[in-house]
């Protein structure tokens, strides 16, 4: 996969092609990467959820570093008063229950560390 690099004092972006699972990998090797290298790291990414079939039926988020999953959309299955995106309905409350814990600011004792926000 081709990868990017942007970056400028305060933040890098690592983008690549779009194939399946190229997300997801390249979220863990960089965070496996620099958790070695005593780096603080809190966020979250999505992640497709495939069928029986194996088509796509939705997306979970994802927290990093702990690998905590909730849904974050469904084409079926989620109460009606969830908003909807295309085929997908979000729940937004699933979702924010996980990723904006995940988004918190680090203790006092782990800020003086270098730290990653993945989103």
């Amino acid at each position: 996969a081709r990868r990017r690099w942007c970056e400028t004092k305060s933040w890098r972006q690592v983008s690549g092609r779009q194939d399946e699972h190229s997300t997801r990998g390249q979220v863990r090797r960089v965070a496996e990467a620099l958790a070695q290298r005593g780096v603080a790291l809190r966020g979250f990414f999505t992640e497709e959820v495939l069928g029986a079939g194996g088509s796509r039926v939705g997306f979970d988020v994802v927290t990093v570093p702990d690998g905590r999953r909730g849904v974050l959309s469904r084409k079926a299955g989620l109460p009606a008063h969830c908003p909807r995106t295309g085929a997908y309905a979000v729940d937004v409350a699933a979702f924010e229950a996980l990723a904006l814990p995940a988004l918190s600011p680090p203790p006092p004792s782990a800020a003086a560390r270098r730290s990653v926000v993945v989103i």
